[in-house]
């Protein structure tokens, strides 16, 4: 409803996250593939340089982050520390992803 009604999909909070961090975050598949649909940025960076993707990898999310692949979500986008969402899934055991896209 709200992306019907021309809402800014891409809001941030104090923390620079969008709705597609929060859902990435959470695990919430359903509101990742309607943010994604609605046009959400997916590879905005919050205040730690993180993007939607990092965000998935680092709370173990694979099937956010899948999705994020599927639709050209980054892996190689580089944070404040140095890492990337590659390097996360890397650190986090997260074998299954496939890391095709490019």
């Amino acid at each position: 409803a709200l992306i019907n009604n021309n809402v800014n999909i891409n809001a941030r909070d104090r923390r620079n996250q969008t709705c597609l961090h929060m859902a990435c975050a959470h695990g919430n598949s359903f509101v990742v593939h309607t943010l994604l649909r609605g046009g959400a940025d997916l590879n905005h960076q919050d205040v730690n340089g993180w993007t939607p993707a990092y965000t998935a990898a680092y709370h173990g999310r694979l099937g956010c982050l899948q999705m994020l692949v599927k639709w050209g979500g980054k892996l190689d986008e580089v944070d404040n520390e140095g890492n990337t969402a590659a390097t996360r899934v890397a650190s986090n055991d997260i074998n299954d992803i496939a890391f095709s896209h490019s």
